[in-house]
């Protein structure tokens, strides 16, 4: 696969020094990827985006990360397993997590050919501080994961799949959707509900219980903020990382600018379930304050 990577694949460091912009390599509605997008917006930072659906986005990002001068692994971002037991992806080992971080998205090329590896080196590019270690963990190791399974759990059903068609076939060109129809969507929506388990209830309960753990850790540090915002009179990074990895429970308006807005608004039509699955996060406090972000700053910069 690094072969056919290597041999197929733009050399995106190259395109980037020779063109001067800045080459932004995502799986195109990742919430990870909202995150580092969403920072750069704010910032004014101009950058071509080349968006992949998932399983499309691997060989190019194998490409930047592996195939280089020298690795680019990332250390955040990844779609994890989930344990035999039930539950959301965990931490393994770390040879582990290194391998899951070869095609983790984003991955960022500025001009000069420097890669930044994740949202979180994206957002200090972007100018943004960083977030306080602690709580950067909570989001990236517990927040991120765990509203990706829960959210694929309504949106890899079978009475969703014409929706979730549509929604993959969006992320690519004209052969990514012929190849997505004649049969490929079939085989990645499998692995996809293999990998997350979102066929097993029991597993699905059991993340949607650790997430209301999770809200509860960030419950308190919303309560204990000394600013209006985590970033203080102004959002920072740790707000906008916090409304974009809540986003899929809460279904934002806007998140990629409204990219997704009507195939998400027909879901929620149409999937009572996934209607009162967003409708319960949204009346959270942590989902209050994420929707509240989105109405002021999405569509802002500064």
């Amino acid at each position: 696969m690094l072969r056919l990577a290597s041999l197929t694949q733009p050399q995106f460091e190259k395109v980037a020094k020779a063109t001067g912009k800045t080459q932004f390599i995502t799986i195109d509605f990742s919430h990870y990827v909202e995150f580092s997008r969403w920072c750069m917006q704010r910032k004014g930072i101009a950058f071509v985006e080349h968006a992949y659906a998932p399983v499309a986005h691997i060989l190019p990002i194998l490409s930047l990360r592996v195939c280089g001068a020298r690795p680019h692994l990332s250390d955040s971002s990844r779609m994890l397993p989930v344990p035999a037991e039930g539950g959301a992806a965990q931490r393994t080992s770390d040879r582990a997590m290194k391998k899951k971080g070869a095609t983790a998205a984003p991955v960022l090329v500025t001009p000069d050919g420097t890669v930044l590896r994740d949202s979180w080196e994206i957002a200090k590019y972007a100018g943004f501080s960083p977030v306080e270690p602690a709580l950067q963990s909570l989001l990236d190791e517990e927040l991120g994961p765990l509203t990706r399974q829960l959210a694929y759990s309504h949106i890899l059903k079978g009475s969703n799949s014409g929706i979730t068609n549509r929604l993959f076939a969006m992320c690519g060109g004209f052969v990514w959707k012929v190849l997505w129809y004649a049969g490929l969507g079939f085989f990645v929506k499998r692995a996809m509900v293999s990998s997350l388990r979102t066929d097993d209830p029991a597993a699905v309960s059991t993340c949607r219980d650790r997430l209301k753990a999770t809200f509860s850790k960030l419950d308190g540090v919303i309560e204990r903020k000394s600013a209006p915002y985590l970033g203080g009179d102004l959002p920072g990074a740790a707000d906008f990382a916090l409304a974009s990895l809540v986003s899929p429970i809460i279904g934002a308006h806007d998140y990629n600018l409204g990219k997704f807005d009507h195939l998400f608004a027909e879901m929620e039509a149409k999937d009572p379930q996934y209607a009162a699955e967003l409708q319960y996060w949204r009346n959270t406090n942590v989902g209050e304050y994420c929707l509240s972000l989105y109405d002021k700053f999405r569509r802002e910069a500064e």
